[in-house]
């Protein structure tokens, strides 16, 4: 009768060991890797393929923030929250974003700005110095959203 030498066997069962690995893994990565590698919602501004509805300087418009306390970056970090909100309750926009949906964009990434506990209202200039009320300046953001959201709620319906 024919068998393995201890030496054969112990690295045919390395080699084993090693095959029935890498089978499992491939087997993990092929029957995962589609759900693995899925688009997580939201996409972030700029990536491949995704362009945010409006920019950083459309957000300081409306939320008088200065580039020392708030990047760039972390108001791109808004405005994909608020690019996410618009999907959800809009729909997609591809090609050219209407102005509509670029100002609620902004409009509700500004108002995320406000809510933060560390950012002051007040604009000055020279000897000039105004300090607005933070409500008052979210109620005015608020009714505005609201209005561009009930215009294309309305028009969804029409259609």
């Amino acid at each position: 009768m024919m068998g393995f030498e201890p030496a054969t066997y112990g690295l045919y069962s390395i080699v084993m060991l090693v095959f029935c690995l890498f089978c499992s893994n491939a087997v993990f990565l092929f029957v995962f890797q589609p759900v693995l590698s899925k688009p997580s919602f939201p996409k972030v501004p700029f990536e491949c393929g995704w362009m945010a509805y409006s920019s950083p300087s459309d957000v300081r418009r409306f939320a008088p923030v200065s580039s020392d306390l708030i990047s760039n970056s972390v108001i791109n970090e808004y405005i994909a929250d608020a690019d996410a909100t618009i999907v959800q309750e809009i729909g997609n926009f591809t090609g050219t974003v209407p102005q509509r949906i670029k100002r609620l964009s902004a409009l509700l990434a500004a108002k995320d700005i406000l809510n933060r506990p560390d950012v002051a209202v007040n604009f000055s200039a020279g000897d000039f110095s105004e300090t607005h009320s933070r409500e008052e300046l979210i109620a005015v953001l608020d009714r505005e959203i609201e209005r561009i959201f009930d215009y294309y709620r309305t028009a969804l319906k029409r259609v």
